[in-house]
């Protein structure tokens, strides 16, 4: 287990990045402490976007007001020089870096000293990217911000559908909940991404459309239920009262339809 000597921690307050860490982690406790820059690695997984105008005002932020809020990191120690790999604060870490490597015997631009909140490392490489996407979640997002938390959720999808935990819906549905979109936004984000083009969208709703057309003959067959088809819905079809009530029965549903004309 690592140890922290006593004089470098610091009381830990409760900033925005320690309230979002802890929601996340849970149980995770979490120091705050000072480290050497240089001791600090970049996240292979963090695929946000960091404009070089970003870095720029930050760093130019951080030189005339220091450094306001703690990086996150894990402790890691990997063999190349550096203990600590960052979680959260990328932009903020290339920011401080700029201006360290400034320095000049008669400037001094940044000490080399950050301040950063220490939390366990994250157990698999797949929270490790939940972690990073959840804490950039107020960051304006770019559509390649989108496509990497997009990826990251569909992963989580399928790790859940491994496990026989598949969540009830889509997985573009259920992605799309996590962003606080919809469906359909999510598939627009990807396709813009990935190149997709008008033939290659129509061609998947072609396979969706005959995937339902198969779905709506078993239902035909075994309940005896007319329905009509699209790449998007099946839609069942009741010619009388009585087939409704029939539907509505085989789906549980305790009610009937029972209006009638009056005289």
């Amino acid at each position: 287990m690592m140890k922290i000597e006593k004089d470098k921690l610091i009381k830990n307050k409760n900033t925005v990045a320690n309230d979002a860490f802890a929601s996340l982690m849970g149980d995770n406790k979490s120091n705050t402490i000072i480290v050497s820059i240089n001791d600090i690695r970049v996240n292979p997984y963090n695929k946000f976007s960091m404009p070089e105008e970003k870095i720029k005002a930050l760093a130019l932020s951080i030189y005339n007001q220091k450094q306001l809020s703690p990086l996150v990191l894990y402790y890691d120690d990997l063999g190349d020089g550096k203990h600590y790999t960052l979680l959260s604060g990328e932009t903020r870490f290339r920011g401080m870096k700029e201006l360290y490597d400034m320095n000049t015997p008669e400037k001094e631009w940044h000490n080399g000293n950050v301040e950063a909140t220490l939390v366990n490392k994250p157990k698999n490489e797949l929270d490790e990217k939940i972690m990073i996407v959840e804490a950039n979640n107020q960051r304006d997002m770019t559509d390649e911000d989108y496509y990497f938390i997009i990826k990251t959720y569909e992963e989580e999808y399928n790790m859940l559908k491994a496990n026989a935990q598949k969540p009830n819906m889509d997985k573009r549905d259920y992605v799309g909940k996590k962003l606080g979109k919809t469906g359909r936004w999510v598939t627009i984000i990807k396709n813009k991404i990935e190149g997709k083009s008008e033939k290659t969208i129509k061609t998947a709703n072609s396979g969706r459309q005959e995937y339902n057309k198969k779905f709506a003959s078993e239902i035909a067959k075994k309940y005896n239920f007319l329905t009509t088809v699209s790449a998007k819905s099946i839609t069942f079809k009741c010619c009388d009262t009585n087939e409704l009530n029939s539907l509505l029965a085989q789906l549980g549903i305790e009610m009937e339809y029972n209006y009638e004309d009056e005289d």
